[in-house]
């Protein structure tokens, strides 16, 4: 089978997350079921959670579900050498949404298949894991899955030097037709003294 691999990111400035479904959920609550959600977190590298922006975006909240199908699409921004975390949340009616666990997803280009390196367009079951990096087992004993398609938004970016150089280009060749415009007589007809043709 041919290898799948990962577009080049560097110009990739945001990426569309399509979140489709969880299977395999823990019983959360005593006296109820499970309430799923997930949440969307952009990470920067060598950063901890505990260093994140608030979620960029949650899905719609899943009641009594242990299989859950969301089929939402979120698109965030997001550039190579960050990481998607996706938490997966019970929802509480009082108090604090309980962690159920997450997915992190590293975006860059890679084929080593211990890590959840991003492929474009591809749509991956991954393992949702606890605080202590081990899988969540789900009340049929089953390890609990997150389905998740994400592609990267290949955007052209110029840098802020090329940017501005640009801007400045613009910004003479505005002026040029500006001071041509103004001339009273067409320059190609002064083929003498025109000093008083101008201004």
């Amino acid at each position: 089978m041919a290898k799948s691999h990962a577009p080049n990111l560097q110009n990739y400035t945001s990426v569309e997350i399509h979140i489709w479904e969880l299977r395999h959920l823990p019983k959360m609550d005593t006296l109820g079921s499970c309430d799923p959600f997930v949440e969307i977190r952009v990470i920067e590298e060598n950063k901890t959670l505990s260093e994140a922006a608030p979620p960029l975006a949650s899905t719609t909240v899943k009641k009594g579900a242990y299989d859950a199908v969301f089929g939402e699409t979120f698109t965030v921004a997001a550039r190579r050498g960050q990481m998607l975390h996706l938490s997966v949340r019970d929802w509480d009616r009082a108090g604090r949404n309980d962690v159920i666990g997450a997915v992190t997803v590293v975006l860059g280009v890679g084929d080593n298949p211990a890590t959840n390196y991003l492929a474009e367009g591809q749509q991956k079951i991954y393992n949702v894991l606890n605080a202590s990096s081990q899988p969540v087992i789900g009340r049929d004993k089953q390890v609990t899955q997150l389905t998740v398609k994400i592609t990267p938004r290949h955007e052209a970016v110029l840098d802020a030097a090329a940017a501005a150089a640009s801007l400045r280009r613009n910004d003479l060749l505005s002026e040029s037709i500006a001071w041509i415009t103004s001339i009273h007589v067409p320059l190609m007809l002064c083929d003498g003294d025109c000093k008083g043709s101008l201004g």
